[in-house]
């Protein structure tokens, strides 16, 4: 990223799906992702056209110029949403993921206030994640288990 480069942020759409392939990690090891088992081409089709099309979920893109970088999905349940984060590895370590997100819950404040709060799971060895979500706001380091895996849940409220 060059100084003046502007972060866009749009809705995924359903021409989308290959956008949103080329952000996962496709390294053996998934360390960062609950499922850690590589993802086919298949696989992500079937689950991005259900969840393109899940009223419950928000799929958002950011840019910089015409290439998308990073995409943050939500998924409204409950007492709030869920919030899943990913930055493709060319733009990780240059700070970007505290801006991703920080853009991402200015979002949700104008378009789905009612979602909130935002609850974030983060494994404990992702180190670089925690930074971003406590540079974001989220509060409440607590050990929980999710998916069978131990980590740790955040918070976002409306306020604050």
């Amino acid at each position: 990223m060059n100084a003046g480069d502007v972060i866009k942020i749009r809705e995924a759409g359903t021409s989308d799906a290959s956008v949103l392939y080329s952000l996962l990690d496709h390294s053996p090891f998934r360390r960062g992702a609950f499922n850690t088992a590589p993802v086919t081409m298949e696989e992500h089709l079937d689950w991005f056209g259900k969840k393109i099309r899940d009223m419950n979920t928000i799929i958002l893109i950011f840019e910089i110029g015409s290439v998308a970088f990073a995409q943050c999905r939500y998924e409204h349940g409950g007492d709030g949403s869920e919030i899943s984060v990913s930055v493709h590895r060319d733009y990780r370590g240059k700070g970007l993921g505290t801006t991703v997100l920080k853009m991402a819950l200015d979002f949700l404040k104008r378009e789905k206030k009612d979602w909130f709060p935002v609850i974030a799971h983060i494994k404990p060895d992702n180190i670089i994640s925690l930074k971003a979500f406590k540079g974001a706001g989220f509060t409440g380091l607590s050990k929980v288990i999710y998916k069978e895996n131990p980590c740790f849940e955040l918070r976002k409220d409306l306020k604050g």
